[in-house]
């Protein structure tokens, strides 16, 4: 039992450690004023990004539909 609590504690461990590298990391990135390169960079602002390519893709495809309705009517 206290040889899987001491591996768990590792485990924690190991992960915090490596949250507060790409904390670090982003903190540094962010204060010198270098862009985001990839969604690896900015998570929140990549999903944000896709979920209004969605709604651009969603507007498009209704604007399309409206005209071919509008053509066929008149």
């Amino acid at each position: 039992m206290i040889g899987g609590i001491s591996f768990t504690g590792q485990r924690i461990g190991s992960f915090y450690n490596q949250n507060q590298q790409a904390l670090a990391d982003t903190l540094m990135r962010l204060s010198s004023g270098k862009k985001f390169q990839g969604p690896g960079d900015d998570l929140v602002g990549y999903v944000r990004v896709q979920a209004l390519e969605s709604d651009l893709t969603s507007a498009r495809r209704i604007e399309e539909r409206l005209n071919e309705t509008k053509a066929i009517v008149d």
